[in-house]
């Protein structure tokens, strides 16, 4: 019987072995990562009401005018309820919550440029969020192993998005991160999670990875 194993696991020994040391990046919390992923998800997800179609169609198409459209509905559907939400756990973590907001600034100036240089003024933007959104947190596993070991491990991970590329069609692992990073363990991270995107659907392909910081 494999013995089981997670992509995070990995990556927690990786920085244990490199003695933790820490990359560039402003300081956050599990909390405050988890209110990230959650407002990306709700931005490129298929709910009308949160992602980021209905903003963007609002307005006229102008990257400015889109961006400042898009950080006013992340605000008002994702942002602003998360800090009611979580307001007594947030208290002491005001730093890091403004640090937050300068990567939902961030992450909506990026999506508003994907959407722009991958759409066509008549093309509706649900269909572009559609194709270039493929999945967001996909489950994945694969067995693995080798003669040395006494048993194969079944590696499982949940890859954060999985976007598919405009122009070459291939499919993309990404990995997000937020707050201060620690690059040989994150692109390590990645990786693993490349590796278990390329057995999800043979079909598809060799993908490509991404490794994402806000």
């Amino acid at each position: 019987m494999p013995r089981l194993l997670t992509v995070t696991e990995v990556r927690k020994v990786i920085y244990l072995a490199s003695a933790g040391q820490p990359g560039p990046g402003e300081s956050s919390t599990a909390l405050i990562g988890n209110l990230f992923h959650e407002t990306f998800r709700n931005l490129t997800g298929p709910d009308p009401k949160l992602n980021l179609v209905r903003p963007l169609e609002r307005v006229d198409r102008d990257l400015q005018a889109w961006e400042i459209e898009l950080i006013r509905h992340t605000y008002l559907w994702s942002v602003g309820p998360q800090m009611i939400q979580h307001q007594p756990a947030l208290q002491e973590s005001s730093r890091e919550v403004l640090s937050y907001w300068k990567a939902v600034g961030n992450l909506c100036t990026w999506l508003c440029d994907v959407i722009m240089r991958h759409s066509r003024p008549a093309q509706a933007l649900e269909e572009v969020r559609r194709y270039i959104f493929s999945a967001n947190e996909l489950d994945c596993q694969i067995e693995v192993s080798d003669p040395g070991w006494q048993d194969s491990v079944m590696l499982q991970g949940r890859i954060d998005a999985v976007l598919r590329q405009p122009v070459s069609g291939r499919l993309c692992a990404v990995e997000i991160k937020i707050g201060q990073t620690h690059p040989e363990a994150d692109l390590a991270q990645a990786c693993l999670y490349h590796t278990l995107l390329n057995h999800v659907d043979p079909k598809e392909g060799e993908s490509d990875l991404a490794l994402w910081s806000f």
